[in-house]
């Protein structure tokens, strides 16, 4: 997965918009893991959704459905 690609959720709730979108940039979430009582590392990626929103996502919820050159 690269910026640019087109990706969509794996696992998309039906009321939520975004479903397929375009890679913006990648970060990491430092997050705290209330049931392992640890912090993690988990990578992200920044979308600009069909509905014209950006927004963030963890990574291993995407898909890549076409790559950009």
């Amino acid at each position: 997965m690269k910026v640019g690609d087109l990706v969509k959720i794996t696992n998309v709730h039906s009321e939520d918009t975004r479903k397929i979108g375009t890679v913006l940039k990648f970060d990491l979430y430092h997050g705290e893991n209330k049931y392992l009582h640890h912090n993690s590392i988990e990578p992200i990626v920044e979308v600009l959704w069909s509905n014209n929103e950006p927004g963030w996502i963890l990574r291993a919820r995407l898909e890549v459905i076409s790559e950009s050159r």
